[in-house]
């Protein structure tokens, strides 16, 4: 059960129902920095539960090794989040529970309604979910990232798409990326967490 009926503290509930957008968050050497390592990664089909659904989920992703290379990436982000939490959520205790994910979207790639906490171990860890815009806006069309303003997605809203924006939020928000018609989106997701919240 996630807890969030606490009447003391309303504004920390608002904010724990939504998500939080950082424009400008890599600048534009640290953006080119991530995009000469990127050829270095081993892309696959993206899974659900280690089997590849095409109908719910379809695009390109490859795990990023916590190494020299990718050290600064990992404290970086790990640093914006943390203030992010500290400021506004509050859910502790949190650390990475998996790798950066790196994903690549093209032409017919999207991720249906979903929301990126469960109940086995990662993903019953999870609490802030991450996701790092690298592709400029105009790179492709689509795609755009949307989350759910109600518990049943029937109104949602669209989150900024600018290069170097950052997007956290509650790994319970239902949320989907919508199909890629044309170009290529790229984007980092991570996770923290810890302790489950059930």
């Amino acid at each position: 059960m996630i807890l969030l009926d606490d009447a003391s503290y309303p504004e920390i509930n608002a904010v724990r129902m939504s998500s939080v957008s950082l424009d400008s968050c890599l600048d534009f050497g640290e953006l080119q920095n991530i995009r000469k390592q990127i050829p270095s990664l081993n892309l696959e089909s993206a899974t659900i539960s280690n089997e590849i659904r095409q109908d719910i989920r379809m695009c390109k992703t490859a795990w990023i090794p916590y190494t020299d290379e990718w050290a600064w990436l990992y404290g970086r982000l790990y640093d914006m989040v943390l203030w992010v939490n500290e400021e506004g959520y509050k859910f502790e205790p949190l650390d990475f529970t998996e790798p950066i994910m790196y994903c690549e979207w093209s032409d017919g790639d999207h991720f249906d309604w979903h929301v990126d906490i469960g109940d086995v171990h990662p993903f019953s860890s999870r609490k802030l979910a991450v996701s790092v815009q690298l592709s400029e806006s105009d790179d492709y069309r689509g795609g755009d990232l949307e989350f759910a303003a109600t518990p049943n997605p029937q109104h949602w809203y669209t989150v900024s798409r600018a290069a170097g924006s950052i997007i956290i939020y509650p790994a319970y928000l239902t949320h989907r990326i919508q199909p890629i018609t044309s170009g290529t989106r790229k984007s980092l997701v991570f996770w923290l967490g810890g302790v489950p919240f059930v």
